[in-house]
């Protein structure tokens, strides 16, 4: 549900009522420079335990490079999907850039698309322990 006053996102996830909300900040004078503020607060209606998480990410407002790179951030379960203990990877993975070759001979033509190497590199892994 889309709060209209505040403007964030109200979601029921089993017992926990959750609130959404992120503001885009424009920093200093470069116009493709931003950072990305992150409220979550929850309610968790069978116990009434209250939490807050508030996050604060800078990211580039320009186009996507894939030759030099795309950051991926993902939390992978260790003890099942409601458990406690997740891994937390952030990593950039960088395409190649691809190699065309067209041939001509007489009346067909062909055009072969070559790749390189994938690359994948790991900047972080956190073990997130939550309660």
């Amino acid at each position: 549900w889309e709060d209209t006053f505040i403007g964030g996102r109200m979601v029921l996830k089993g017992t926990e009522l959750q609130l959404h909300k992120a503001w885009v900040l424009t920093l200093g004078t470069a116009a493709n420079l931003a950072a990305t503020l992150r409220l979550r607060a929850a309610l968790d209606l069978r116990n009434m335990r209250t939490s807050c998480r508030f996050g604060f990410r800078t990211e580039s407002q320009g186009a996507i490079n894939i030759v030099d790179g795309v950051d991926l951030v993902k939390r992978l379960p260790l003890d099942g999907q409601d458990g406690h203990a997740k891994l937390e990877v952030k990593l950039r993975v960088a395409f190649p850039q691809p190699d065309l070759n067209v041939e001509n001979f007489g009346d067909e033509g062909n055009v072969y698309v070559g790749m390189g190497e994938l690359e994948i590199d790991v900047d972080e892994m956190n073990l997130c322990l939550d309660w």
